[in-house]
C-alpha cells in the first residue's frame, strides 16, 4: 500500500519542485491554516474499523480546545485568556491509505522555527530574563523509550524517511525553547507502557505527562497511559492529568471538534492530558507576569509541586503501588 505523505500547510512546494510536499522553514505564518489538500482525513482502506477510520485532523484542534478553548458561552480550556498558535508539522497521505503522520525532522524544524519567533527580550525585574508569553505543547508520540533518549549522536527515531536529525539536534531545540522562558510540554505516549516514556517526551527537560481517568472515586489510572519508573528518569518532570477513560461508553475530554454539525466531542488519550498541564503553565506565567516576578520554566514547575496546582497520587501498576504528582485544576 502505497503513502505518498505531503505537507498539509498551505505554503507547500509544488509538485515536482525540490520542496515538493514540504512548506518553507522560516514563515510559520498561516501553518495552522485550511490545507490546500482539504480537510478530509478520513482513512478510505477497506475493512479498516471505524475507530481506525475518524477523521484524523480533529486532533490538533481538540487538544488546542483543552489548553484555552472560549467558545464565549461557557465552554472553556484550562486557560480561556490564552491565544493559539499552531505550528504544523504533520504530513498526510492524499491517498488516505494512512492516517497523517509526523517525520522527526519536521518536528525538528517546527521547534526550530518556534525557537526563532520567540525571541529574548529583558524582564523589567531583571532586564536579563525572557519575556515571551509561550507554551509549547506536543500532544504526539513515537517510540516509547525506558531511559532517556539523550543519546547525542543518535538519529531521532523514525521509519519513514533518511537524513533524520540527531537526538542531541531536538535536544538543543527544546534548551533553546527553555531558555527563552517557554516550557515544552509533550504527551506520554498510550503504549500501556509500565516503564518507559514515548518518544518526544523521553527527551531530556521536556515535562512529561501521563493520563489519568477521573471517577466519583477519585483519579484512576488509565489502562492506556505509559508510567514510567520515575527513577529511571532522574531529574525529570512527570505529570499526570485527565486522560479521559479511553474505553467505549465512558466519558472521555470534551473538547472542540471540526467535523460539520459536531462542535465539540469527547476522546481519550495522553494527548487530551498534555494540554492541561500546558495551560496550567500558562495561567503560571501569567500569575508571575502579573506580580512582575521572574518567569523561569523551572520556577514554575517549583510552584506547581509546591501549591495546589498538583497533589501526590497513588496508583497501583501492575500489582505494584507507584506515587505520581497530578495536577489540581479548579473548575471555571
Amino acid at each position: 500500500m502505497v503513502q505518498q505523505y505531503r505537507s498539509i500547510c498551505p505554503q507547500q512546494g509544488p509538485l515536482g519542485a525540490p520542496n515538493a510536499g514540504d512548506s518553507p522553514v522560516t514563515n510559520i505564518l498561516d501553518s495552522g491554516g485550511p490545507s490546500p489538500l482539504g480537510m478530509n482525513c478520513v482513512i478510505d482502506v477497506p475493512n479498516t474499523p471505524a475507530a481506525n477510520a475518524s477523521d484524523s485532523c480533529s486532533h490538533g484542534t481538540h487538544v488546542a480546545g483543552i489548553a484555552a478553548g472560549n467558545d464565549g458561552f461557557g465552554r472553556v480550556g484550562v486557560a480561556p485568556a490564552a491565544s493559539i498558535v499552531a505550528v504544523q508539522i504533520f504530513s498526510f497521505d492524499p491517498q488516505r491509505n494512512a492516517k497523517p503522520t509526523v517525520f522527526s525532522v519536521d518536528l525538528f524544524r517546527g521547534l526550530q522555527a518556534a525557537a526563532d519567533a520567540m525571541v529574548q527580550v529583558p524582564s523589567p525585574v531583571t532586564n536579563t530574563s525572557p519575556r515571551n508569553n509561550f507554551v509549547l505543547n506536543m500532544s504526539i508520540g513515537g517510540d516509547v523509550f525506558n531511559v532517556p533518549c539523550s543519546n547525542h549522536d543518535s538519529p531521532a527515531p523514525s521509519t519513514q524517511l533518511p537524513g533524520h536529525p540527531t537526538l542531541g539536534a531536538l535536544m538543543d531545540g527544546i534548551t533553546q525553547l527553555q531558555e527563552r522562558g517557554v516550557p515544552v510540554i509533550a504527551a506520554a505516549g498510550n503504549d500501556s507502557s509500565t516503564t518507559g516514556l514515548a518518544f518526544p517526551a523521553c527527551l531530556p527537560g521536556v515535562i512529561k505527562v501521563g493520563a489519568m481517568r477521573n471517577t466519583l472515586a477519585g483519579n484512576q489510572r488509565t489502562w492506556y497511559s505509559n508510567y514510567p519508573v520515575l527513577a529511571n528518569f532522574p531529574n525529570e518532570t512527570y505529570f499526570v492529568a485527565p486522560g479521559g477513560a479511553g474505553l467505549i461508553g465512558l466519558p472521555g475530554i470534551e473538547s472542540a471538534w471540526i467535523a460539520p454539525g459536531t462542535p465539540f466531542h469527547q476522546s481519550s488519550g495522553t494527548s487530551q492530558a498534555a494540554p492541561h498541564v500546558a495551560g496550567l503553565y500558562a495561567m503560571v506565567m501569567a500569575g508571575f507576569r502579573k506580580l512582575d516576578l521572574v518567569f523561569t520554566v523551572e520556577a514554575a514547575t517549583a510552584f506547581i509541586r509546591a501549591n495546589d496546582g498538583s497533589v501526590d497520587v497513588t496508583v497501583d501498576v501492575d500489582g505494584v503501588l507507584r506515587t505520581y504528582r497530578a495536577v489540581r485544576l479548579r473548575n471555571p
